[in-house]
């Protein structure tokens, strides 16, 4: 089985409910800014759960629907990075959007048909 590289770009979630908002004040949000990522099995509201990180401070979470997914990875240790992609304060400073660039390693799936046309 061979790994290819892949990288999305995904809005977190919760962030109002965190501490992104202080982390914005205190300027350590910004592009290329590496986060972690936290796999939380035993979240109660979502067993799936992925929460990001900067230091102590949690920023939100992964879009519920993206969830397993990404906590698969985690655990499998295919996420390779997670950073910041964008920061914007929104909604008269009520919500930081922040939308960060996540790289892993996907399983390549390659088959190939006896009955394709190949031009001789």
């Amino acid at each position: 089985m061979e790994l290819i590289n892949k990288t999305v770009t995904i809005r977190l979630k919760g962030t109002k409910h965190y501490g992104a908002r202080d982390a914005y004040r205190r300027n350590v949000l910004y592009e290329g800014k590496a986060l972690e990522c936290e796999a939380e099995p035993q979240n109660t509201h979502d067993r799936n759960a992925v929460s990001l990180w900067i230091g102590k401070t949690k920023l939100g979470y992964i879009n519920r629907d993206l969830a397993e997914k990404y906590q698969k990875l985690i655990l499998a240790k295919q996420l390779t990075s997670c950073t910041i992609s964008s920061v914007d304060l929104a909604r008269n400073g009520a919500k930081v959007e922040i939308y960060v660039k996540i790289s892993y390693k996907d399983d390549v799936k390659v088959s190939i048909q006896d009955d394709c046309d190949i031009p001789n």
